[in-house]
Parts: structure tokens; C-alpha cells; sequence
């Protein structure tokens, strides 16, 4: 997949189908779209496009509104890449680009820039500045540019149309088994492994921390997890949390991600690591000193390694 950020660059020999959104955490509904955009695009022998902003336009126009993102934006563009996408039009979204005219989109980007000849959305879609732009207005100006809209209906799941708030209300609540099925693909966590006060060696339970750009997570709390690093996979354990038995309660500090790889003892600093909690063991909980930590994480390593061998990574 190429990904190109500037539309004035852009040099299509095969005039495009393409799509158009935010796409967090490409679930099932945004996979709907996009495959279809692909497979249409193959069947004509063109180019499947993705056109898609960062950051998130809420961001910028309306801060309050900014949604807790479910996933980085290099998370979007490898899903957007195993789908089969081959081009992504990945736009800087400024103040400057906010005040694009719905009109001015349609004509500068999707007729001059792409070329497109079939536009795949939606029902919800809505673009352009003040969010002006509707399939209404689409349908009125896809005619005047020569291209044709195919507007797909919500995805449901159970009755209940699937959206990234949807998602992103359910991995807050922790059901991650249905997260997974509402995303179309295990539920994970992803990012870098960061230097930590290396508090876990020291109780015998060395842990990766874990830096990372999501910003919806789990509760906080032990889960067993498997773990991708350096394309292999590993069992292990997933804390969320800050460490309450080593710190003040009154301590204000945003949630830490530690793992404990089983059967690991050094990980290399820098390397990317993906986790996928499995099931949740317990709640984080303080404890009297590190000796009864150590005691519960026996237990709860016994405990992972079940589960885990029972719930094989798909």
C-alpha cells in the first residue's frame, strides 16, 4: 500500500474507488466498506484508494468532542494494508484544511486529484467545513463531477448498529471477548517497550512497560495475556494499573501497561510489542507488603497459563 499525504502529489493511471473516514479501530462496519472498496476496485482493474485524516478532525475543530482514539495511526494504516487497500490518502488535518468546502473537496480531491469513478461511504458520512457535506449534497455533486456514490447500510450485531463509540464503550467496560468480535479481529494493545523502575525483576516478575498512543483501554487489573514481540508469541501476564501497593492511593498518574512474557527474562528496549488480553484474573489491589504481591503473582501466573493454554491465540 502506498500512503501519500499530499493530494496535489497524487498520479493515478486507473481512476480510483475509494472510501472516506476516520476509521478507528476498523471495525466490523469500516471493514465492510473497505472491502468493498477493494473488491470493486479489483473487478474494474483499478485503484482501491482510503482517504482518511490525522489527527482526528474533532480534534482540531471541536476539542471537547475529541473521542479517546481506539487505536495509533499506524495501527489504521497496516489494517487499511492487509485489507488489500492500494493507496491511502493520509490528509494533515489543520485549521487550514478544516475550512475546505464540502464543494471544493469533492472537486479539488476526489475528481481532479483521484479521479474517482466510484465513491463507497456510509450512511452517516458527513464532510467538509462546518460538516456541511452529506450523501444529499454527494449525491448532487457526484453527478456533476461524473462519478457514482454507493451509499452501505450500518452493520449490526445483534440489532444494534456497530460504531467506534460502541467499541470503545465496550473495551471501557472490559468485555473484550465481544470487543473482539465487534472489531472483527482479537482485541490488542500496541506500542513500544519503554524503560520502568525495573520494580518487577526485583519481586522475580520482570515486566515490559509499555508506551503507548491508545487512548481507550481496559479497566484496570490483572489479565492473562498473549504477546507478540520480535514475530514470536508468548503467554504472559497483562497489569493495568498504578501499582498501588509501592504507591500513595492520593498519587495522581495515569495507568501504567506492564507485561510479564513467561519464560523471558530480558527484553530489549525500543522493540514493538502487541498484547492481547485474554481474560481478566483479578482487580488491582494494594497489598500489605511486597511479600503478598509476590505470593498473588505465583498464583496468578497459575492461573494465566490456564486459561491461556485453553484460549489459543486466532
Amino acid at each position: 500500500m502506498i500512503v501519500i499525504n499530499e493530494y496535489k502529489n497524487i498520479k493515478l493511471k486507473q481512476p480510483a474507488i475509494a472510501t472516506m473516514g476516520i476509521f478507528d479501530g476498523v471495525h466490523l462496519g469500516h471493514r465492510e466498506i473497505i472491502t468493498r472498496c477493494v473488491s470493486e476496485a479489483r473487478s474494474v482493474n483499478g485503484t482501491s484508494c482510503v482517504v482518511t485524516f490525522y489527527p482526528h478532525p474533532l480534534k482540531i475543530v471541536s476539542p471537547v468532542l475529541y473521542p479517546p482514539l481506539l487505536m495509533s495511526i499506524e495501527q489504521r494504516l497496516e489494517i487499511f494494508k492487509n485489507l488489500g487497500v492500494d493507496l491511502c490518502l493520509l490528509i494533515n488535518f489543520n485549521k487550514k484544511f478544516a475550512r475546505l468546502s464540502a464543494e471544493n473537496f469533492v472537486r479539488d480531491i476526489l475528481a481532479k486529484a483521484l479521479r474517482v469513478k466510484e465513491f463507497i461511504i456510509g450512511y452517516n458520512l458527513r464532510f467538509g467545513f462546518t460538516a456541511r457535506g452529506n450523501i444529499r449534497l454527494l449525491d448532487r455533486l457526484s453527478r456533476e463531477h461524473g462519478f457514482r456514490i454507493t451509499v452501505l447500510k450500518a452493520v449490526k450485531y445483534k440489532g444494534r448498529g456497530i460504531s467506534s463509540t460502541y467499541v470503545r464503550d465496550i473495551i471501557a467496560k472490559g468485555d473484550l471477548s465481544l470487543a473482539s468480535r465487534l472489531l472483527g479481529r482479537s482485541y490488542s494493545i500496541c506500542g513500544e517497550v519503554v524503560r520502568g523502575d525495573k520494580r518487577g525483576t526485583r519481586l522475580g516478575f520482570p515486566t515490559a512497560n509499555i508506551e503507548t498512543l491508545q487512548e481507550v483501554l481496559p479497566p484496570r487489573g490483572v489479565y492473562a495475556a498473549w504477546v507478540s514481540l520480535r514475530k514470536q508469541t508468548y503467554m504472559g501476564m497483562l497489569n493495568i494499573g498504578v501499582r498501588p501497593t509501592f504507591l500513595s492511593a492520593r498519587t495522581n498518574i495515569k495507568p501504567r501497561i506492564e507485561v510479564h512474557l513467561f519464560g523471558v527474562d530480558k527484553i530489549l528496549y525500543g522493540n514493538k510489542m502487541e498484547i492481547f488480553p485474554v481474560k481478566r484474573i483479578r482487580d488491582e489491589k494494594k497489598f500489605k507488603d511486597k511479600y503478598g504481591l509476590i505470593e498473588q503473582l505465583r498464583k496468578d501466573k497459575v492461573i494465566a497459563r490456564i486459561i491461556l493454554k485453553s484460549k489459543t491465540l486466532n
